[in-house]
């Protein structure tokens, strides 16, 4: 669908034609109710973020600006009226190695992704899909919250070893953030 068209008419009258079993969303900006309402339940998003603790947008970004990698990760949920906020499906993080840099791990995160997202298909297609409703608010970034500030922070704690120092205490923290799986 092309850019600032997902919630048109068109793209309404198209799904209601096409009567899909599920639509994947990857990277669009919020559904609407006039979409979501057509398929309730069967709309299965691959949200670079571990909701419910960090939704929205930079979801990845925000986990390292706030010294967090732990949060890092991918989810795939159901898509409902909320940021971020359908029922989960599976969860997954990267592996983050002493290479790694903000744009190394984004990679890594996608490839994670990618992988669970065929997984959940499979299910889909077996009938076999579980979900798991969220509990927790967490955090929602918008991107209004981004500025050079933010951006230039997190250059710091990179370049200041933030990698090395998160891979130092990655046994401490690692079990803090609960994944669906």
């Amino acid at each position: 669908v092309p850019k600032g068209e997902i919630n048109t008419p068109e793209t309404e009258q198209a799904i209601r034609t096409y009567n899909p079993d599920v639509i994947v969303v990857y990277g669009t900006s919020l559904l609407k109710n006039n979409i979501i309402d057509i398929c309730p339940g069967k709309i299965i998003n691959m949200h670079l973020g571990l909701s419910p603790y960090y939704r929205g947008s930079g979801t990845n970004f925000w986990p390292l600006h706030n010294e967090e990698p732990e949060y890092v990760g991918v989810t795939i949920h159901t898509i409902d009226p909320g940021i971020d906020t359908g029922t989960i499906i599976h969860q997954g993080r990267p592996e983050i190695t002493h290479e790694d840099n903000q744009h190394t791990i984004g990679n890594k995160t996608i490839e994670v992704g990618a992988t669970l997202l065929v997984l959940t298909l499979g299910e889909v297609e077996k009938g076999k899909l579980k979900v798991h409703p969220q509990t927790e608010k967490g955090k929602l970034y918008q991107r209004k919250d981004f500025s050079t500030d933010n951006i230039q922070h997190l250059k710091d704690l990179m370049e200041g070893g933030l990698i090395e120092k998160y891979l130092q205490r990655k046994e401490e923290v690692w079990n803090r953030v609960k994944l669906i799986s």
